[in-house]
């Protein structure tokens, strides 16, 4: 069993926290897209891919492997947006 992170976890890297904002898996490896926080735990500007793997977490370097994910949490996150502003219709509309 490699190494497992969940939705929303902060997790610590070198010194540096991370939340995790989703996670997906591709070729039989788990990724997930996290957000640097910054020392007071708010977000920061940068974005990073972790592979999970059995030793831990990896930053994913690899262009192609990052296109590929980036593209499924692109729309994993669209659908998500969606999701959220067909609730607030609904609760506009009195439904």
């Amino acid at each position: 069993m490699g190494y497992e992170i969940n939705l929303d976890d902060v997790f610590e890297i070198n010194g540096q926290d991370y939340i995790t904002l989703d996670i997906t898996e591709l070729d039989g490896v788990k990724y997930c897209f996290t957000n640097r926080l910054l020392s007071d735990e708010e977000p920061s500007k940068d974005f990073f891919v972790f592979k999970m793997l059995p030793q831990g977490l990896v930053k994913e370097k690899d262009t192609e492997k990052l296109n590929a994910v980036l593209k499924i949490f692109s729309a994993n996150m669209n659908k998500k947006i969606e999701y959220m502003n067909s609730l607030k219709e609904q609760e506009g509309s009195g439904e």
